[in-house]
């Protein structure tokens, strides 16, 4: 499955660039003109048309609009429009979906310098959707866009130095990378950061470093930094030992659908660590791991269940189905 991180589409018209808030207020007149400019082949004007179909602003919502003067924009050379076009072919947006024409269409915008679109062409030589697999041209696409800024490529080329996938396993660049794309804020490699000082991976160890970035990830609302924050406040790894903090990371994981969080969680309430001792939530949050296959919650919901009085076990089980459906994500 790609991960895309969304282009930012600035619409071009009459030769200057606007803000997706100035988009907004496009007079009647501005409609007109753009219509009038790209029926007359202006590539640009052809690519605002596209985008003002596919955004609904000044023209109505209409997909296959959209992608017929993207086709138009892209056939003149115009790199937007291309990158659009291959996207909508990637998801089937107005267009049938077709993976060998997103990568034709990646690969144009590519060739032109378009970081989002080598990261995506990147995306897809690692996966072989639309081209035949090649993790070395992958690693070529995706490396090219990092190098531009592109944050999302630099936290994959991270990955691809980890695991050695398409270049040599090289923890050093993969730090180096994991670093540029945390400093843009990319919540993965924040996370991965972190990781890598907990265990002196490719960096010295630091368990200081490591919380920090950790906690930077998880207060993004990145689950495993989130789990993770909570086990340091545990054991005081790279922070104070506290285990009203360890609490509060363990249910914020929780409630994003980790079933070790809530095995976890609901031994914290059952022993009274971090937080005030509850068999009620106890339980809940036990029955919940249980039922999202956690062996362990099984045992321990059966040792506070049996601590209940059949009131209090009426009232814990109302409350695990709430939880349950409050925050257990479908499963295919």
């Amino acid at each position: 499955m790609k991960q895309y991180l969304p282009v930012t589409r600035l619409l071009i018209l009459a030769l200057f660039f606007f803000s997706a808030s100035t988009v907004a207020e496009l007079t009647a007149s501005d409609v007109a003109a753009t219509v009038s400019s790209a029926e007359q082949g202006d590539p640009n004007s052809q690519y605002n048309l596209g985008l003002m179909y596919e955004n609904g602003q000044g023209m109505p919502q209409n997909f296959q609009q959209a992608a017929f003067w993207y086709q138009k924009s892209a056939l003149q050379g115009n790199s937007k429009a291309q990158f659009n076009l291959g996207f909508m072919y990637d998801n089937g947006s107005g267009v049938t979906q077709n993976f060998q024409q997103a990568a034709y269409w990646y690969t144009q915008a590519a060739e032109q310098g378009d970081p989002y679109a080598q990261y995506n062409l990147g995306l897809m030589y690692d996966s072989g959707q639309g081209v035949t697999s090649d993790v070395k041209q992958a690693f070529l696409w995706i490396n090219r866009a990092a190098k531009k800024g592109h944050a999302a490529s630099q936290f994959t080329l991270g990955q691809m130095f980890t695991q050695g996938r398409g270049v040599t396993k090289d923890l050093k660049q993969a730090a180096n990378w994991y670093g540029k794309a945390a400093e843009l804020g990319d919540i993965n490699a924040l996370f991965q950061l972190g990781i890598l000082y907990q265990q002196g991976l490719g960096v010295e160890k630091d368990p200081t470093k490591a919380a920090d970035f950790i906690r930077k990830a998880a207060e993004l609302g990145h689950m495993p930094a989130q789990f993770n924050l909570s086990l340091m406040y545990q054991s005081g790894n790279g922070v104070s030992k506290d285990l009203v903090q360890a609490a509060k990371w363990m249910r914020k994981a929780a409630e994003q659908d980790n079933y070790e969080a809530q095995c976890n969680l609901g031994v914290m309430y059952a022993k009274g660590q971090g937080v005030p001792t509850d068999d009620v939530q106890a339980y809940a949050w036990l029955a919940v791991s249980a039922v999202n296959g956690n062996q362990i919650a099984v045992t321990n919901k059966e040792l506070v269940a049996s601590r209940l009085t059949p009131e209090k076990l009426t009232e814990a089980e109302a409350l695990a189905l709430r939880y349950f459906n409050l925050y257990t994500k479908p499963r295919y």
